[in-house]
């Protein structure tokens, strides 16, 4: 099979109002379309009203590993791929370690490695990297920062990549409860992230951007009639 390694780091982040960051990454091989059940009308559901989409909530209860222990800010990350590409080595997904920046410093510095080896059978679903960076304030608490994903690069080589993020922006009501207690709007489904089908539906404001350093390596693509 073709081969993809992608090798660099997770540089840091800047121009987000909160201070102490950290990342959460995820690289798992996922379908590159959604199967969609074949759905059959009757008279019940001729007239049942479609459910609006669960695309955010303001409270939702985090999965365990969206908290990390004694850290102030940092993010999640990962690597989404179509069916056709298989990880052959490397992580399924990681987080960095929270940064504590000095005063007057605008951004943070996590420098978290990226190493993960795909064999691929065609480039449909080539991969994206998708982020979630969180903040944790003095009392321990901590809660959603921004949102952000993009393509890892098709070239070999060096690459620099700048991901802009983005948080969901909620209602005035919920505004002021996280200004006074915290607790920001977050997605329900994460795959709203890196999936473009229902992000059009969610109303947003930016947020600060993440930097990455991406060295990208093919191998036999031409051999196996694989275009890049």
């Amino acid at each position: 099979m073709a081969e993809l390694h992608i090798v660099g780091e997770i540089v840091g982040a800047s121009g987000f109002e909160e201070r102490n960051l950290f990342c959460k990454v995820r690289r798992v091989p996922v379908p590159s379309s959604r199967p969609v059940a074949p759905s059959r009308p009757n008279e019940r559901s001729k007239n049942k009203p479609s459910p609006p989409a669960p695309v955010s909530t303001t409270h939702p209860e985090p999965s365990p590993d969206a908290y990390v222990q004694n850290t102030t800010s940092n993010s999640q990350w990962g690597v989404e791929a179509g069916s056709m590409w298989d990880v052959v080595e490397g992580e399924a997904g990681g987080q960095t370690h929270c940064c504590y920046p000095p005063e007057g410093e605008p951004s943070v510095v996590w420098s978290h490695p990226v190493d993960v080896h795909y064999a691929a059978k065609s480039l449909v679903g080539w991969p994206k990297m998708w982020f979630q960076v969180w903040h944790m304030d003095e009392h321990g608490l901590k809660d959603l920062c921004g949102y952000g994903f993009c393509h890892v690069p098709t070239g070999p080589g060096m690459h620099e990549v700048e991901v802009c993020t983005w948080c969901p922006e909620g209602s005035p009501l919920e505004k002021l409860q996280a200004f006074f207690i915290g607790g920001k709007p977050r997605l329900k489904y994460e795959e709203v992230i890196h999936s473009p089908g229902d992000r059009f539906r969610l109303a947003t404001r930016a947020a600060g951007v993440i930097k990455l350093q991406l060295g990208v390596c093919v191998k036999d693509f031409d051999k196996y009639n694989v275009a890049h």
